[in-house]
């Protein structure tokens, strides 16, 4: 459950935002049910503390676990395919 009545206030001033200087108003986003979108714009008031959240939910890009695991893939690959050093004969 989102508390938009009791946020809404705060982040109209914070914001300095209000519906008699709203010129245009987000009402779609593909993907995304009315719930999903509130939420997102939401979030978007809190910039850089809910990032990833706005990344993974309105961007589709990996959740930190996901991050990690493919990170992981990509290091056992590296290491496979990279060339084994040469000794030097005297």
């Amino acid at each position: 459950m989102i508390d938009i009545e009791g946020t809404y206030p705060k982040i109209e001033e914070v914001a300095n935002i209000s519906k008699e200087c709203t010129v245009r108003e987000l009402i779609s986003i593909e993907g995304m049910n009315e719930h999903q979108r509130r939420t997102f714009g939401i979030n978007m008031s809190g910039g850089v503390v809910n990032a990833i959240e706005l990344g993974v939910t309105g961007f589709g890009l990996p959740t930190p676990s996901q991050w990690l695991a493919l990170y992981d893939e990509w290091l056992l690959a590296d290491t496979v395919d990279e060339p084994q050093p040469k000794k030097e004969t005297a």
